[in-house]
């Protein structure tokens, strides 16, 4: 069960039973079991790194949040929750809780509502599998009725579904405060982030990651900051999800900019999905050494490195190298990233003629490794399954 899972096993704390057991006669080593990494190597999980997104972006009296699939950053819920009412810090983060749990409650049966390839089936999503964690154990578990951990009703053969938290991180979209109320106003939203964070990490088992808005803008192409750089996220959001929720005033019909929380978290989301591709994709040592070969041999680096040789080894020679050693690691993500997005626009493999996608290093590489054949797999996770084949 899954209570019994969260369970940890522990051996005796007694040092006279640790002694007795090491006098214990035993077989010759020749003749004990090999240990699991002497009979095979372990090899590295070449799979989808999680099954949902939930992108977060959280304010003073507001949080908005987007539910997605991690393959192909299908909608599965947007969002708003309305914490105004509450006084205290810590009442806000407690009602934000309660939508966050119930969300994790509801994702399995929203991901059944959707449609799944028919070669994957729902025990593979981890739809089997009913959240019961030790977080509610502690909070309920003296409640009459409630499932123990040795009776909980989830399948031992399903699986918790694996998530992906994003949170914008509004405390660094915003000017430096100009007076006391503001100083207070910013302050009191970065502790709400922060128990967000914190009670994200007991619900959902993994850490948030925490996704400065300029870098999430980026990936949409959207420069600058501030409210006109929020209209332009939800102008995106809008353009690529049909019937993207929008809240407006009673009376004028005006965008209430309570929308732009929504746009934000679904943009943190997307964020944090390319990341994890990008992530999945170094795991490959073979297909990043390639990579870096090819970006080395552009002229850009090669002048640099000619350089490096002839102010070797004097401490300018030192300096650029480190700077050619940062700017190879920037262009090799910029390879990666334009990879990716080929793939998602089936450039690579012919859906799309008008473009000439092998002009560049990873693309290249991956036509000589045979994975540019991705056409049954949703977008996202077909550029994710090709990557780790």
């Amino acid at each position: 069960s899954a209570r019994g899972a969260a369970t940890a096993v522990r051996g005796s704390s007694r040092p006279e039973a640790a002694a007795y057991r090491s006098k214990q006669p035993g077989p010759p080593r020749s003749q004990q079991e090999p240990q699991p990494q002497q009979l095979r190597p372990q090899q590295p999980q070449q799979r989808t790194k999680a099954d949902v997104l939930l992108g977060l972006s959280v304010r003073r009296n507001m949080a908005g949040y987007a539910l997605l699939r991690f393959g192909d950053l299908l909608p599965l819920q947007f969002g708003l929750v309305d914490v105004r009412k509450a006084v205290e810090v810590q009442q806000k983060a407690l009602e934000i809780s309660a939508v966050l749990r119930n969300l994790r409650k509801e994702a399995p049966e929203k991901l059944r509502q959707v449609a799944v390839p028919a070669d994957r089936g729902g025990s593979d999503y981890g739809l089997d599998m009913e959240y019961d964690d030790v977080e509610d154990e502690r909070d309920y578990g003296d409640e009459p009725g409630r499932p123990t951990p040795s009776s909980s009703s989830s399948s031992s053969a399903g699986r918790p579904l694996r998530w992906i938290v994003s949170v914008d991180d509004s405390t660094a979209d915003r000017s430096a405060p100009a007076n006391k109320a503001d100083n207070s106003a910013q302050h009191a939203i970065a502790m709400l982030q922060g128990l967000v964070i914190g009670d994200c990490k007991r619900l959902f088992k993994v850490a948030p990651v925490l996704v400065a808005p300029m870098r999430s803008r980026h990936l949409l192409g959207i420069r600058g900051r501030g409210p006109f750089a929020r209209r332009e996220v939800y102008e995106v959001a809008s353009s690529r999800v049909s019937d993207f929720p929008a809240v407006r005033h009673e009376k004028s019909g005006n965008l209430n900019q309570d929308t732009f929380l929504m746009s934000d978290a679904w943009a943190s989301a997307g964020f944090a999905q390319r990341s994890a591709l990008i992530a999945e994709l170094k795991m490959d040592a073979e297909f990043m050494g390639e990579i870096r070969q090819e970006v080395i041999k552009t002229k850009q680096l090669q002048r640099m490195s000619e350089a490096v040789a002839e102010l070797h080894p004097r401490k300018a020679g030192r300096d650029l190298e480190e700077v050619m050693l940062k700017r190879t690691e920037h262009l090799i993500d910029q390879q990666l990233h334009r990879y990716i997005d080929d793939l998602i626009a089936g450039r690579l493999n012919g859906q799309d003629q008008g473009t000439s996608p092998m002009s560049y290093p990873a693309a290249v590489v991956a036509a000589r490794r045979g994975r540019l054949g991705v056409t049954a797999a949703p977008p996202a996770a077909a550029a994710l399954d090709s990557a780790t084949s």
